[in-house]
């Protein structure tokens, strides 16, 4: 910063210095060249505002196209976290169904064997021939 302070003023310094208008260009000459030279470089400087002014707002452009890609990418990476949640819980769900479906079939096949068994159980004792004895 210091140096660029110092070849700054190296070049006011230079520019004060420069070619001092002769005797030949005279004083309606010298304002003509002096303020030509002005308006050039308030030209360059308008110029080079205008270019920082430029530069700033494709800065900002782009940030905000970064700003808006971040933001399109997080909210897939949330709806990619919300769609494996939501797989997970319905992967849970059909195995909780299936393992109630076969609890039930199982409970069903054992009660209908016993009830098998009972009904012939008691069949068989009803069928069965019985000894009659006298007393």
């Amino acid at each position: 910063m210091a140096a660029e302070k110092a070849t700054e003023l190296k070049g006011k310094v230079e520019m004060k210095l420069g070619p001092v208008p002769s005797d030949r260009e005279g004083l309606v000459g010298s304002i003509v060249t002096q303020t030509a030279e002005l308006a050039e470089k308030a030209t360059m400087t308008t110029f080079g505002i205008v270019r920082d002014v430029r530069g700033e707002l494709n800065q900002r452009v782009l940030d905000s196209f970064a700003l808006i890609d971040g933001t399109q990418q997080g909210f897939i990476k949330l709806l990619r976290g919300i769609n494996d949640r939501a797989d997970k819980l319905s992967d849970d769900l059909i195995d909780m169904i299936e393992s109630l479906t076969v609890g039930t079939l199982r409970t069903m096949r054992d009660t209908s064997r016993g009830v098998t068994e009972l009904a012939t159980s008691l069949t068989s004792n009803l069928t069965k021939p019985r000894e009659i004895r006298a007393a």
